[in-house]
């Protein structure tokens, strides 16, 4: 399970999805924290995004000039995940979505899923 602090020191390169939620704390980090920055550093990747059940951001690697397209990027996969659970659960009641891979010519996206929380990986489909 995710958790996220309440910390106002920043951290660059790691946001929060909104400017009321804090940067990331510079001080001591968590296991949170390691993740997303392990995650956003690993080769390829291009974005994260951490939204909660609803699809809004919570944390994401965007910088402010991309801050549209982070928000569009949560509400648009939001929506597919909704959908997607719903067929999910159309077709076996006992079973539940866990992750969506969707792969473009651009990129690919990596959306996992946990009762509170969904990680929405963006990366180059054919890192060099």
């Amino acid at each position: 399970m995710f958790r996220f602090g309440k910390n106002k020191e920043t951290k660059p390169g790691v946001k929060s999805g909104s400017s009321t939620t804090p940067f990331l704390s510079s001080g001591p980090k968590g296991p949170v924290e390691h993740f997303i920055e392990k995650l956003a550093t690993a080769r390829g990747v291009k974005g994260l995004i951490i939204t909660d059940a609803e699809g809004l951001p919570l944390r994401d690697t965007f910088n402010e000039a991309d801050s549209a397209l982070m928000q569009k990027h949560a509400s648009l996969f939001s929506q597919l995940i909704h959908r997607t659970k719903q067929a999910v659960g159309n077709l076996d009641e006992q079973d539940e979505l866990n992750l969506v891979r969707v792969r473009t010519r651009k990129n690919e996206y990596m959306i996992a899923l946990d009762a509170q929380y969904i990680l929405i990986v963006i990366q180059d489909p054919n890192p060099m």
